[in-house]
């Protein structure tokens, strides 16, 4: 065949003879493909195994559609067309077939053909089986780009499974919701029900670009947060790596989530390995699980919760306050103060029952079991505290801890350990019989001020009648007492002169 001129001859005779050869081998199936045969066989089989074709059905892979030396498709099984043979010369013979009607392929509708059949085999698909990363993706996604030019093209394209899902599925982009795997640069939680591409995809740019062009598109956050609380209302069973993706999109799109109206589902930590999550906006009070505050509940109880408080009060996840540590501010917000507030996490023990107007039963545990931080869970919900004879008689009646005492004793008998009044005490030697609240230890003079509450209660803040009553009872208890001791007490006892004063001294 390469001896078949192609060039212009100007003797008649020999110009019409060539001319009568082309024509005659247009219509020859003498020319071989680069299978040779489509049952598998070889060139070396019979000679009438092989499938011959006609030189306008064969295709000239250029350059474009190589990866290295071969294809970047697989040649069609089935079809009008087929990869020409690569044993012929590419000087020689290639001029001549061109000649007889053999073209180079073209992306439509060769390339794409053969794109379409690649699809179809769902086990050794290159299209699905090669790196997002390779060179020959790359090559390929280039291409498709200049084929989406083409609106016919580009719909032809669209009717493939060509794009990739995190869920490893591989999907039509036409008439269907594609998604990007981030919103705003923060990953979309999954099982949702969106179809979310494949993020290992979008570290080729270039394909990126062509899932874009094939229609791939962001993903609104008004599109995701109703979504992730209409899964926990469902009551589906959730795993702790799905939660903190979700709060980390909510915190990440905070202005967007809808201030009233909107339930945060958290996961909380329970007796065992077993976690359980729930509703924060109903129950019990949920408490923060960081110990840096002195009265936080967290540190109070020592993580655990014991029975008397199990169903009572909840503790979520310290990964929570750990993955959204890692996002820093948003929108002029810290994650962790975000989550307090939005989900109405507390840190130090609550007064109240959350939904009745009863002492919680976190207080009543602290007054039987932690005496000795009751103070300060007093001060910290102050406001919250119902100023009615119930309560007052709980508190009042509560045994606390006394310094220089081994024995606690009622919160009413005790008083302030200002410095002025340890003094007075240490000075008349009853500092081992007299009620100074161990929990205040070291307190000093101006702070009185934020502990002035405890006298609801019966404790002692100033050097008044009751005081210096109670040193005289107790320094009549003990034995060998010195006289000036005695006097003193009535010199200060003497000071003392109003009518309510005298009646309560008589």
């Amino acid at each position: 065949m390469r001896y078949i001129p192609t060039d212009s001859i100007g003797n008649d005779y020999w110009k019409e003879l060539q001319k009568s050869i082309i024509k005659k081998l247009k219509t020859q199936k003498l020319f071989l493909s680069q299978q040779e045969n489509r049952n598998g066989h070889s060139q070396d089989d019979d000679d009438d195994e092989v499938e011959w074709w006609l030189p306008e059905q064969l295709r000239i892979v250029t350059r474009e559609y190589r990866d290295e030396d071969e294809p970047l498709l697989q040649d069609l099984t089935q079809g009008k067309t087929a990869y020409i043979s690569e044993r012929y010369d590419q000087t020689l013979d290639l001029p001549v077939l061109r000649k007889l009607g053999t073209l180079e392929l073209r992306l439509a509708p060769d390339f794409i053909d053969r794109l379409s059949q690649d699809m179809d085999c769902e086990d050794d698909s290159y299209w699905r089986s090669r790196e997002f990363s390779s060179p020959w993706r790359t090559t390929m996604s280039n291409l498709l780009l200049k084929s989406i030019e083409d609106p016919t093209q580009k719909r032809m394209l669209q009717q493939m499974e060509i794009v990739p899902l995190q869920t490893s599925k591989w999907v039509r982009s036409l008439h269907a919701s594609l998604f990007f795997p981030t919103c705003d640069g923060i990953d979309i939680p999954g099982d949702l029900n969106l179809s979310l591409v494949d993020e290992k995809a979008l570290e080729n740019t270039t394909l990126e670009a062509l899932l874009i062009g094939l229609g791939v598109s962001k993903c609104r956050p008004e599109q995701v947060i109703p979504l992730i609380e209409q899964r926990y209302v469902a009551d589906a069973q959730i795993f702790i790596t799905t939660m903190l993706h979700d709060i980390k999109f909510l915190f990440w799109h905070n202005v967007k989530v809808p201030a009233t109206g909107y339930e945060i589902y958290l996961a909380y930590n329970e007796k065992g390995e077993e976690s359980f999550w729930g509703d924060v906006a109903t129950g019990s009070w949920v408490y923060s699980p960081e110990v840096d505050y002195p009265y936080s509940m967290f540190r109070l109880l020592g993580s655990e919760i014991p029975s008397e408080l199990e169903d009572k009060i909840k503790f979520p996840r310290i990964e929570y306050f750990e993955a959204l540590g890692q996002l820093g501010l948003r929108n002029g917000i810290s994650g962790r103060d975000w989550l307090m507030s939005r989900a109405g996490i507390m840190i130090t023990p609550r007064l109240r029952h959350r939904d009745e107007l009863k002492m919680s039963a976190e207080l009543l545990y602290i007054c039987g079991k932690l005496p000795q931080y009751l103070l300060g869970v007093l001060r910290n919900d102050w406001t919250n505290y119902s100023k009615s004879s119930t309560w007052d008689k709980v508190i009042r009646s509560t045994k606390v801890p006394i310094l220089d005492a081994q024995e606690e004793r009622e919160l009413e008998t005790t008083f302030l350990p200002l410095p002025s009044l340890r003094k007075i005490v240490a000075e008349l030697d009853l500092s081992q019989e007299f009620c100074f609240l161990a929990e205040l230890d070291h307190m000093t003079e101006v702070e009185s001020v934020k502990w002035s509450f405890l006298e609801r209660f019966g404790v002692g803040i100033k050097d008044d009648l009751g005081f210096w009553l109670v040193l005289l009872r107790r320094l009549k208890q003990k034995e060998n007492i010195k006289r000036e001791y005695v006097f003193r007490i009535y010199r200060q006892l003497q000071n003392f002169t109003s009518e309510e004063e005298v009646e309560v001294l008589r």
